[in-house]
């Protein structure tokens, strides 16, 4: 579809490139108007005075009235129109086929020949997959490619940002917006498009190698594939395979684009976190990361002209050597001014920022003039002849005071001003990364964003405050030190390519696990447990336990210290409630659940005919547990608001910018809040609230029986016991010998189908009814709306309204 629209764009905008190349331009067809219509704005009577009309050079002819103008062109030029645009709409379906298809495809193929030996599988099973099912084949290795290419494109330009911008901001390209995609696409030559093409081929597959062949390989040489759960799948297909298959592959595709939208800064984040983490006790801080200018040191100073000198105003060498140098200036500088003696000497200077130039001190100026007294003085670099800016003998050279670390002024408190000082810079705290909002496309360049800048682009405020980068050879004072500091960053990129690995096999395992778990509570056969769907739930679950802890998990050590300390024993009242409230909770409430649950779902015929054991503590803590899964969920659910049908509307607005969702959430907040949904005033998230403060603040006055006990624990209790307690009164009444007989008159037999089929029946019809009352506001309010449109479309749809006024 994604074709078909860009094909269908690129042919209106040919059509409408052809049309007006093969319209005249406005000059030649007005030529002479009369300059009294001119002033008057009246173009209806131009003439045209066109000369292709008279010679029949160009054109064959043009007649022109007040209504329409005819023109032709010779079929030569309008063939040759017709194959540029038929040129242009090839090279554009070409690009998108090997960009968005091709590559694609290319790398998902590489994936699965990666992992084949991973996943205990073999190249026949995939070609006999492949020849029952081909669009499938392709459409999983098109979905796993651009996946991988997605990832990798959003981590290498989290990088970008994160790391000091003198390491990839020049190297790695951000993205921009692209308002002519097209036009973009059909100006630049093929021979860009391919050295791009086979850049990023080669880039992908270097990272395919490094994290994805590679670790395959060593888990299966150690043997420890066999414990990665997403190593062994397990599938089961409601329907055929070539329908469910695609339909769950544009799910995943299409929730993995939200999910980069959502938390591409998140990976960004981790980045930072993680360089910060491992950067500090390998001491590459100032290496790899940015870090703020606090302030300047004064260090030293140096005259511009030599203090003995046979010749007048000799400039000193110096700056002559300075001016040219390219590359390190540190020990240039350091071992030729004149350095503080003692520390009692040190002075500090704020920072100041200025428009378009990075932090430098007060005073200081952005070039140093130095004379140089004559062009033909051998000791003058042929460099620095360039750097003249003026004609003639006398000449001068523009020093920036700017370089590297240093940033130089001259002190005018000394005589004749001819003293030049040099301040260093102070490093100051790590710059957090990446800035909030930088991948914002409509916002502007990197002024407004706050993200490296790219080429000539105007720096940010933040990039022009940033220190210099320290370089792991200029700063070493000898080559042990540089050798030293190269192994360091080599045991940095070991150390990533762990953590990388462990991330990924933690990553697609744990969801998983949490999944299956989820399924083995509910008792699903393990021959329907089907994997993505498991996969979903345990994210699910993942996600919300990490939205809850997440204030804990940002400072983990001291919240439990802080947590522990503030430690005080509740009043016996209190702590009565609470008792009863977890005993109710985690026991009472989960048995009527699970034992709800295994009656109606699980147990088979053979319970009900009684050729089973009636109960068995295996089988009360398998209800047990399920229960205690169902109440927690539905508690999450009430909590989410999940039971509204402004829930759902809000998912699909998911599309939506920002700025409207959050307008779309504040206007539907009333419509989330019910009696036990919402989560502020719901009644589950009351109850989890109070909880929340009891045992993770110590709060013990917010314990109140009403809102654990009341409003909350004895509803519950009261409706799962009502819908457990009626079926199984129908089925002990089965159970009698009265109703056995009384089947037998009628000529049924009382066997374990029908007890099932008469307590499922009643169980179901009970659940209906509690939920018809719980939900009967809503129901009527539906039921008005139904109402209103019917009398409507009976009465007003089609008549005039008139308002009644009386004689």
């Amino acid at each position: 579809l994604g074709m078909e629209m860009a094909f269908l764009v690129v042919l209106i905008q040919v059509v409408v490139s052809l049309r007006r190349r093969m319209r005249p331009s406005d000059d030649t067809i007005f030529e002479n108007v009369d300059d009294q219509d001119n002033q008057q704005g009246n173009e209806d009577h131009a003439v045209r005075n066109d000369p292709a009309m008279d010679e029949g050079n160009n054109f064959a002819g043009i007649a022109a009235n007040d209504e329409a103008i005819e023109i032709r062109i010779p079929l030569g030029q309008f063939l040759s129109l017709a194959l540029d645009c038929a040129g242009a709409f090839v090279k554009v379906g070409v690009l998108l086929f090997l960009k968005m298809l091709l590559l694609p495809l290319i790398l998902g193929l590489w994936l699965d020949v990666a992992t084949l030996r991973a996943f205990n599988s073999e190249p026949s099973n995939r070609i006999l997959y492949a020849g029952n099912d081909l669009f499938s084949s392709l459409s999983i290795h098109w979905v796993v490619g651009i996946t991988f290419m997605l990832l990798v494109t959003v981590s290498v330009l989290q990088l970008r940002e994160v790391v000091h911008p003198s390491l990839f901001a020049r190297m790695i390209r951000p993205q921009e917006p692209q308002p002519d995609l097209l036009g973009n696409l059909l100006s630049e030559s093929g021979t860009t498009h391919a050295k791009r093409m086979v850049l990023s081929l080669a880039i992908y597959t270097f990272l395919l190698t490094v994290h994805i062949w590679l670790p395959s390989r060593i888990l299966v040489s150690t043997g420890l594939d066999a414990y990665i759960p997403f190593l062994r799948p397990h599938l089961w297909y409601i329907v055929t395979p070539q329908l469910q298959v695609p339909l769950e592959l544009l799910i995943f595709h299409l929730t993995m684009l939200g999910f980069l939208e959502k938390y591409k800064n998140n990976i960004g984040g981790l980045q930072h976190w993680w360089l910060i983490t491992i950067c500090k006790p390998l001491g590459l801080t100032n290496y790899l990361l940015p870090r703020k200018i606090e302030r300047f040191l004064y260090i030293g100073s140096k005259r511009i002209f030599l203090p003995d000198s046979e010749k007048k105003e000799e400039v000193d060498l110096f700056w002559h050597e300075l001016a040219a140098r390219d590359g390190n200036v540190d020990d240039f500088i350091e071992a030729r001014i004149t350095l503080v003696s003692s520390p009692e000497e040190s002075r500090y200077e704020q920072v100041q920022q200025r428009t378009n130039r990075r932090s430098t001190i007060s005073g200081s100026k952005e070039y140093i003039r130095l004379p140089i007294s004559t062009v033909e003085d051998e000791s003058i670099p042929e460099s620095l002849r360039k750097l003249s800016n003026s004609s003639g003998r006398d000449k001068n050279i523009l020093l920036a005071t700017t370089l590297g670390k240093y940033r130089l002024r001259r002190n005018k408190n000394n005589g004749d001003g001819m003293l030049v000082e040099f301040w260093k810079e102070c490093d100051g705290d790590i710059i957090v990364r990446p800035p909030e909002g930088w991948d914002d496309l409509v916002a502007g360049g990197a002024e407004v964003q706050g993200r490296w800048a790219w080429g000539n682009e105007s720096k940010s405020s933040i990039e022009l405050g940033v220190a210099v980068r320290r370089n792991f050879f200029y700063h070493c004072n000898s080559k042990a030190k540089s050798v030293y500091l190269v192994c360091m960053v080599i045991l940095v990129f070991v150390l990533s390519w762990v953590s990388i690995t462990l991330l990924l096999i933690v990553s697609l395992s744990a969801p998983l696990t949490i999944g299956r778990m989820v399924m083995v509570l509910l008792r699903i056969p393990r021959s329907y447990i089907h994997d993505p769907a498991a996969f979903a739930i345990g994210l699910t679950g993942i996600c919300n336990i990490v939205k809850v802890m997440s204030p804990v998990l940002q400072d983990y050590s001291g919240s439990i210290r802080i947590w522990v300390n503030s430690f005080r024993w509740p009043p016996s009242r209190k702590a009565l409630i609470v008792v009863q409230t977890l005993i109710h909770w985690c026991i009472v409430v989960p048995l009527i659940l699970g034992t709800l649950y295994d009656l109606v779902i699980v147990k088979a015929e053979e319970w009900f005919a009684g050729e089973t054991p009636l109960v068995s503590a295996k089988v009360i803590l398998k209800d047990w547990l399920s229960g205690i899964l169902l109440a927690n969920l539905w508690a999450l659910l009430c909590y989410n608001s999940a039971f509204t049908w402004q829930f759902w509307v809000n998912l699909g607005n998911a599309a939506f910018d920002a700025e409207d969702r959050e307008d779309i959430g504040q206007n539907a907040n009333n419509k989330l809040e019910t009696l036990w949904q919402g989560a502020e005033n719901g009644r589950i998230a009351r109850f989890f609230n109070v909880l929340l403060s009891a045992f993770g603040r110590w709060g013990w006055d917010q314990i109140d029986h009403q809102i654990l006990l009341s409003d909350c624990i004895y509803p519950i209790e009261w409706n799962a016991g009502i819908a457990l307690f009626l079926p199984s009164l129908i089925l002990y009444i089965l159970q009698l010998d009265t109703s056995a007989v009384l089947f037998h008159l009628f000529g049924y037999a009382l066997d374990g189908f029908v007890k099932q089929v008469a307590f499922r029946a009643v169980a179901s019809l009970t659940i209906c009814v509690l939920s018809v009352q719980a939900f009967r506001e809503d129901l009527h309010q539906w039921f008005k709306v139904l109402h209103k449109a019917a009398r409507d479309d009976r009465y007003l749809v089609g008549e005039i309204l008139l308002n009644y006024a009386e004689k």
